[in-house]
Parts: C-alpha cells; sequence; structure tokens
C-alpha cells in the first residue's frame, strides 16, 4: 500500500508537494533540499539563513552554507526513513543534485557531509550538476532510494 511520508522539519512547508512515499517496503524521495520551516527545527550546529520560497513566498530558512544544507538534507532522510519504520542504513541509492559552481572546494565539503553520515550505509550514488528549481542560495538537493529491512 502506498502512503505519503512526512519529514517534520518541513512543517507546512509539505503542503503542496510530498517530499517522500513508501510503497510496501520501497521507499523514495523527491529531491529534498537544506530548508526547515523555522529555525528551530534544524539541527545542532547547523548556521541558517531566512529565505522565501515558493509562488506564495512562504518564509523558511536554508543553511547557511553547502555544509549546513548538507547536514538539513541528512536530518530530513532521517525523518522520512524514521516515519516509513526504518532508518538511514535502508538507503540504497542516493543521486546528489549540485548547483553548477567553478570550484569543487564549494560543493566538496557538503558532499563529504553527505558521505560521512552515510559511512556505514552500502548504497549507490550519483553526483549531477544541474540547474533546479528552488532558491538560487540552494547548492545541493539529494533523492534518495530505499528499501526497508523490516517490512513496512
Amino acid at each position: 500500500m502506498r502512503r505519503r511520508l512526512q519529514a517534520h522539519r518541513f512543517g507546512d512547508l509539505t503542503k503542496d508537494w510530498t517530499p517522500a512515499i513508501v510503497d510496501g517496503t520501497e521507499v523514495e524521495t523527491s529531491a529534498i533540499g537544506g530548508t526547515v520551516a523555522s529555525g528551530d527545527l534544524a539541527p545542532v550546529g547547523v548556521a541558517l539563513v531566512p529565505i522565501d520560497v515558493g509562488p506564495s513566498k512562504q518564509r523558511a530558512y536554508l543553511g547557511r552554507t553547502p555544509e549546513d544544507q548538507a547536514r538539513i538534507i541528512v536530518a530530513h532522510l532521517q525523518d522520512i526513513f524514521a516515519s516509513a519504520g526504518g532508518d538511514l542504513r535502508d538507503i540504497t541509492s542516493l543521486r546528489v543534485y549540485v548547483r553548477p559552481m567553478a570550484e569543487p572546494a564549494d560543493w566538496g565539503p557538503a558532499l563529504m557531509a553527505i558521505r560521512t553520515a552515510l559511512r556505514d550505509v552500502p548504497c549507490s550514488e550519483t553526483v549531477v550538476f544541474a540547474d533546479f528549481l528552488g532558491p538560487e542560495q540552494e547548492m545541493l538537493q539529494v533523492e534518495a532510494r530505499g528499501r526497508l529491512r523490516h517490512g513496512a
């Protein structure tokens, strides 16, 4: 049975879209960015900047650096997989979308933050350099797929 999954850190930002679904034991996320609905929902130690998102220009908060954005993305993935009844170890593949930038030093630390958080998770990874919708300050988004080890 297919059902929507939520990540509580998105708050009202998910009223018009679904961040993830679970269908049986399969979990699939949309492209998840480093944004939270309010400053108190960010992981500890992450610096934020206020932004306006979506057509209604709703107030949200984005990780200040690409590495901060990566830490928020990992927290969203933890929330999503937990709401499906699993955890990060259930991730089987990642697609990391990186906004084109001149220097790897701009996005390399963000990619390493994700890889460090998932160091014990054997999963495939693809890095794609592409323009994407979202605030221009957003440097990366991650799409994840997984299979729950213990059923849905």
